[in-house]
């Protein structure tokens, strides 16, 4: 049987979670492999409207991508995370290129 891959490309850690484990369990369910690219690691993972209340308030990047690991550990998937800005995501050629290499990757 041919493997089945599928690859879901998101801007930030817990994007997953929140905008589509509901269609990846399906997925995964009906016998897909699942591969996670993230653009950026989230350091700026607070609401631009909570910024005014926490002030320029940055979280670590390493801690955002650790909690998607460990709230998807138990999903049989590979998660890799590039270095984009967070907040700063344009499409560029540079943003392109990366997203091009890892579909061909997978």
């Amino acid at each position: 049987m041919k493997s089945k891959d599928i690859l879901i490309v998101l801007a930030h850690p817990d994007d997953c979670e929140l905008k589509c484990y509901g269609t990846l369990r399906k997925y995964l369910d009906a016998g897909y492999t699942a591969n996670l690219l993230l653009l950026c690691g989230g350091e700026n993972g607070i609401a631009l409207s909570d910024q005014n209340n926490f002030g320029d308030l940055k979280i670590l990047d390493s801690l955002r991508v650790k909690e998607t690991n460990d709230a998807l550990k138990k999903v049989n998937m590979t998660i890799e995370t590039l270095s984009h800005s967070d907040g700063n995501l344009v499409v560029s050629r540079e943003l392109i290129v990366d997203i091009e290499k890892r579909v061909k990757k997978y």
